[in-house]
């Protein structure tokens, strides 16, 4: 370089430094649910205990961190910054709030979140996501006005339940690019919220195919739900349907009292499994066959549910073995005498193989002669 005819006349004024690279690695995401189980939540922790029940299970991805921090009067952690693998999920679920009572201190719910990210004092806060839910008023200090300016650090979510929120909770999404959400009682809004937190930065996505709210589902009533996939989905299919409430019991706690089972298109039978902490049934299947799938619900109980429904295909984008090659000139003005050159490409296609009309992803390396 220094022969160069930029640095050959330099008289010895450029010096050298020894090129240094630093190897930069994406740090896994770290979420605190901030929690509102103030006295007015007590008949909607059962569908909040669910939607995080999808959140664990369908979102968070293994290495990813994940506390819980429970507010009313004052606030509590119910989990430290804990990292996700595949056999303590179960017991995140068992630490999610399962009783109500006193008032609203939204700001001491996102005071102690901060607290949990930074508990070993190492900015840990940086680049943390706070998901802060509630649905009321702030009726205790400290309100979100008093701590807002120490949320810099943290990308912040809100998702309010009901029309009668306070105002600043937008404010609170809205200082460092946070989305808001809103909840409406008798909807599945909840579980929509929580199945699309985090997908963006992943290259993983699940596209919601059904959403549905049953409402008064009486004693011996069945249900069909009918959805299509076609060869513009890849990925599992998985069914999440909760027990919002029923006409006699309002505990967590949900016994069996439905048949769930799904139906492929070439007739293949697949059961939900019910997990009662949460009275949500779940079915997963790897199967992804085109054309019509059936959902059954039947209520063999005595007693009338409400119901939320949800299902998911899940997609992913997957660095297949598959090459690339390709051939072409490149024209060039750039070197004396012109000339052309040809292209040499190195690369590999998103997916192994793909059906029309699917739209395949390149990822290319160019070079010149």
């Amino acid at each position: 370089m220094r022969a160069h005819s930029d640095f050959s006349t330099s008289n010895d004024t450029v010096t050298n430094r020894p090129t240094q690279f630093v190897k930069v690695r994406q740090r896994p995401s770290r979420y605190v649910l901030v929690i509102d189980t103030s006295a007015s939540m007590t008949y909607r922790l059962r569908v909040l205990r669910q939607a995080c029940y999808i959140f664990i299970y369908q979102v968070l991805l293994n290495g990813e961190s994940l506390a819980i921090v429970e507010f009313n009067d004052d606030a509590a952690v119910l989990q430290e910054l804990t990292v996700v693998t595949e056999t303590n999920r179960l017991s995140m679920v068992l630490n999610l709030p399962f009783r109500a009572e006193k008032s609203t201190s939204v700001g001491a719910g996102v005071l102690e979140a901060l607290r949990v990210l930074d508990r070993n004092n190492e900015l840990q806060s940086l680049g943390g996501r706070l998901i802060v839910l509630t649905d009321g008023q702030e009726t205790r200090t400290p309100h979100i006005a008093d701590v807002i300016n120490q949320t810099d650090n943290v990308l912040i979510h809100t998702i309010a339940i009901g029309d009668d929120v306070t105002e600043d909770l937008e404010t609170l999404a809205n200082r460092v690019g946070g989305k808001q959400f809103l909840h409406q009682d008798a909807s599945t809004a909840l579980f929509d919220i929580f199945s699309q937190f985090g997908v963006e930065p992943r290259g993983v996505n699940s596209e919601e195919l059904v959403s549905r709210y049953l409402s008064d589902f009486a004693p011996k009533q069945t249900e069909t739900i009918t959805f299509v996939r076609d060869n513009t989905l890849r990925g599992r299919t998985v069914i999440y349907l909760g027990i919002l409430s029923s006409s006699v019991d309002t505990t967590f706690g949900q016994r069996d009292a439905l048949d769930v089972h799904l139906t492929s298109p070439s007739l293949v039978r697949t059961p939900a499994v019910i997990d009662t902490l949460v009275s949500m049934y779940t079915i997963r299947t790897e199967s992804s066959e085109d054309g019509e799938w059936t959902l059954t619900i039947s209520n063999m109980d005595i007693i009338n549910f409400s119901i939320g429904i949800l299902v998911l295909a899940e997609t992913e984008e997957r660095l297949g073995s598959l090459s690339i090659t390709s051939t072409g000139l490149w024209a060039t003005a750039d070197i004396n005498p012109p000339q052309v050159l040809p292209i040499t490409s190195t690369g590999l296609w998103a997916a192994a193989d793909i059906n029309p009309p699917q739209v395949q992803t390149a990822y290319l390396t160019l070079a010149r002669g």
